[in-house]
């Protein structure tokens, strides 16, 4: 058996003792209770090289190619700073959003929350066309028929004759309508 003395510790000996000392420390704050976000659930760009986020209590800390960089709590957003560990989880994987993770010229990172939108963006435009155009139309054609009421028993004559004529002139603003309706429900409803 050895026994260490503080004459017999080299200098690469008390190399090999720090850096074990450093790695232990930092396993026991990184896994005593953290949180491991994987790339599925961060947003950012390729150059960043960002493969991990991993949340401890209320420090970031963000895991790229080059190593470990600590978020400066400036840096993260309130929405994110509020959220415990569960709450995160059932935001990352309920689908509900990412974090966005931007890098400053200098290295540094800055995350964000980026919320996804409800809904399934096809059925939003369907419905956003149908209201858009038939809007329009009830704008127009309903004091059409209003007017056309007090025709009394010609009403439904005089009611075609008069919608006829603004036909040409309602349905493309009607068209045009249902299409500024539907790009704004499918903006509205779809995943961004």
């Amino acid at each position: 058996m050895v026994q260490w003395s503080k004459n017999n510790l080299t200098f690469f000996k008390k190399r090999q003792l720090s850096t074990l000392a450093l790695c232990s420390l930092l396993c026991f704050y990184v896994y005593a209770t953290p949180l491991m976000i994987d790339r599925g659930g961060i947003l950012s760009s390729e150059e960043s090289g960002i493969r991990n986020i991993i949340k401890h209590k209320d420090n970031y800390l963000v895991i790229t190619g080059n190593g470990i960089k600590k978020v400066h709590k400036h840096d993260v957003s309130r929405s994110l700073k509020t959220m415990n560990n569960k709450q995160l989880t059932s935001f990352l994987n309920g689908g509900h959003g990412v974090i966005k993770a931007d890098q400053f010229a200098n290295g540094e990172f800055k995350l964000d929350m980026h919320v996804r939108g409800n809904g399934g963006g096809f059925l939003g435009a369907a419905v956003g066309v149908v209201v858009g155009q038939n809007l329009v139309r009830a704008l127009t054609y309903g004091p059409i028929w209003i007017i056309a009421g007090f025709a009394g028993p010609a009403a439904p004559v005089v009611g075609t004759f008069l919608t006829g004529c603004a036909a040409p002139f309602v349905e493309p603003v009607a068209l045009t309508a249902g299409a500024v309706g539907g790009m704004a429900g499918m903006a509205a409803t779809g995943p961004i």
